[in-house]
C-alpha cells in the first residue's frame, strides 16, 4: 500500500484491526467494515476500510462514525485520511 492507500489489501485491513482494537471488539469491527464494503465502489473497498481504521485511532465510536460517513460519500473518509492538508 502506498502513502495514499492505493494497493491496500485485506492483509492491511487485518493488521490495522488487530493493532487498533481489542480482540473482543473484532467481530463488531468487521461488521462495520462489511457495511463499508457494501456501500462503496468495489475498486475502493480496501482503501476506504484502511482510511476508516486510520481515522478511528482504535476508537469504536470513531470507526462507527467513519462507517456512517463512508455510506454517504466515501470520499469524506478518504480525504482526511490520505489528504489531510486539502
Amino acid at each position: 500500500m502506498d502513502s495514499e492507500g492505493f494497493g491496500a489489501t485485506i492483509e492491511d485491513v487485518v493488521e490495522l484491526v488487530h493493532a487498533g482494537f481489542a480482540a473482543e471488539q473484532h467481530d463488531l469491527v468487521w461488521e462495520l467494515l462489511q457495511r463499508i464494503a457494501t456501500a462503496v465502489p468495489e475498486h475502493s473497498v480496501r482503501r476506504v476500510q484502511v482510511a476508516a481504521l486510520m481515522l478511528s485511532c482504535g476508537d469504536w465510536s470513531a470507526l462507527e462514525h467513519q462507517a456512517d460517513e463512508a455510506t454517504i460519500d466515501y470520499r469524506d473518509v478518504l480525504a482526511p485520511a490520505f489528504y489531510p492538508d486539502h
